[in-house]
């Protein structure tokens, strides 16, 4: 779509350029006929108005030198081309009106009253002075009444006719004024054009001012939407870089996982080996601190071994030794105490020997149960490390299994995220295409059948216009026609009726 579009010749402006012609045609019919006037025609009230000059000037301009918008914004603060020209005399339908309304002055009545009170100061007068006369005439005859009657009918006709001539006088100015607005509205019959002139100039003007304000609008409104298609323009272009840098983001960022991935697998691989390893190596560390507690038990219980027969050599030669010495004391001391000698060298001997005894069977069971008990000892020790061993190497493998699920439970994840994050992408900038794209169509519709309707109502205003203006003209021709009729023949038969009324109050 450009920026600037083309003006196209619409069906508006053909009607628009048909109704200024018919109306440069009129203009003309009526100027001519106003060069030529007939003779007699010599009353101002039918002298031909002259035409303003504002309306053979704007009758003539044509369509397409209507105003720019500026000029239209500026229309309010000119003067309006519908005032009348100064030198325009015409009466409005108004003041027209006002005149028949209008009624003549009291000055005849006035008139009247002046005549009636000198006239019945006269009569006053010439009574009083022959005032004796008529006692005399009125006084022995029986011919009182008929006079009183006479008198008083001298006395008061001509009252009467004085006012009755008042008010035949303000009568007739009454039915003057009448007869000459009702001769302003012949003329003005005889003449509608001017009237349909001037009522076609308003609505040609409201019209053209209705134009004009139709084709700024449709210019703005095309001044919009290209506005409207740049920023929709610019934001796909936008909206583009944005998907291609998020394209490109997205790629690094997947190039970053599968780098990762291949990193984390290659840990596990590492991690699994050392398993195996430190496996392999706990077992043969298990089995050779085994043999190194067997030796040391072993070691130890011959050291023991040793020492206790040591000890047994160390006492026996103790023992023997204080005996020797006790039968060389006791064969030292006597004789006397041989007896006792001998019968504690027996008791000693067999306590030495219950002793011994006991010590050889004592040291005997110790050994055994140091041997019973390293064993046991050894036996517990190598349990132990082969259940610690098990279990350490059952959990190392269950933490591996657990980290291995991890790890690919997460790049998984990750995975899934950056495909639902692309995928949202894709379909968020596409449903924005499309609603750009919608609105654009639903906007260039919409100016389009805008303008469409807007031409065929404009057409159809003018049509039902000037189809309501003939109408109006031939209704009120037909009407004011008929008035005037009316009137003039009951104007006549009141001028023939008040004729003859005054014809006979003449000849009587």
């Amino acid at each position: 779509m450009a920026n600037t579009p083309k003006k196209i010749k619409d069906p508006t402006e053909a009607a628009l350029s048909a109704i200024q012609e018919a109306l440069t045609a009129r203009d003309a019919a009526v100027e001519s006929e106003a060069a030529s006037p007939p003779s007699a025609q010599t009353t101002p009230a039918e002298e031909p108005v002259s035409e303003p000059p504002w309306r053979t000037t704007r009758s003539e301009a044509p369509v397409e030198e209507l105003r720019p918008p500026e000029q239209e914004l500026r229309a309010p603060e000119e003067p309006s081309l519908l005032r009348r020209a100064a030198n325009d005399d015409r009466e409005s339908i108004g003041q027209i009106l006002r005149t028949l309304q209008r009624r003549p002055g009291h000055t005849s009545y006035v008139t009247a009253t002046v005549f009636a009170g000198l006239w019945v100061l006269a009569g006053l007068v010439l009574g009083w002075m022959y005032l004796p006369e008529l006692q005399s005439a009125l006084g022995p005859s029986g011919l009182t009444a008929p006079v009183l009657a006479m008198l008083g009918v001298v006395f008061l006709v001509p009252i009467i006719f004085f006012y009755v001539l008042a008010h035949m006088a303000w009568r007739s100015q009454e039915l003057r004024l009448i007869t000459q607005s009702m001769a302003e509205v012949a003329m003005r019959l005889a003449e509608p054009e001017t009237v349909a002139r001037e009522s076609i100039v308003t609505v040609g003007q409201a019209i053209r001012r209705e134009v004009t304000a139709m084709g700024d609008g449709v210019e703005r409104a095309l001044a919009r939407a290209a506005e409207l298609e740049t920023l929709v323009a610019n934001e796909v272009s936008a909206l583009e870089h944005a998907y291609n840098d998020n394209e490109v983001r997205i790629r690094a960022l997947l190039q970053d996982l599968g780098s990762q991935r291949d990193t984390l697998v290659g840990q596990a691989g590492q991690i699994r080996d050392a398993i195996n390893s430190v496996h392999l190596d706990l077992s043969h560390d298990i089995s050779q601190v085994s043999e190194l507690v067997a030796e040391q038990v072993d070691d130890a219980s011959r050291r023991i071994t040793h020492a206790l027969s040591e000890k047994a050599e160390h006492i026996t030669r103790a023992l023997g030794n204080a005996g020797d010495t006790m039968i060389q004391t006791l064969g030292e001391r006597g004789g006397d105490l041989l007896s006792r000698l001998e019968s504690t060298s027996r008791d000693t001997a067999q306590a030495i020997s219950a002793a011994s005894d006991r010590l050889s069977t004592t040291l005997n069971f110790k050994t055994d149960h140091i041997g019973d008990e390293f064993t046991e000892i050894t036996a517990n020790v190598q349990r132990t490390m082969s259940e610690r061993l098990e279990e350490v190497t059952g959990n190392f493998g269950q933490k591996s299994a657990e980290i291995l699920d991890l790890m690919s439970r997460r790049s998984q994840e990750l995975t899934d995220l950056v495909i639902d994050t692309g995928n949202q992408l894709a379909e968020t900038i596409s449903s924005r295409v499309e609603e750009v794209n919608t609105t654009l169509k639903t906007t260039g519709d919409s100016l389009v059948l805008d303008l469409s309707l807007r031409g065929g109502d404009v057409v159809s205003k003018l049509e039902q216009t000037g189809a309501r203006v003939t109408d109006t003209l031939v209704q009120h021709g037909d009407r004011l026609t008929g008035q005037f009729n009316q009137s003039a023949e009951a104007l006549a038969d009141v001028i023939a009726s008040r004729g003859e009324a005054v014809r006979d109050l003449l000849a009587t």
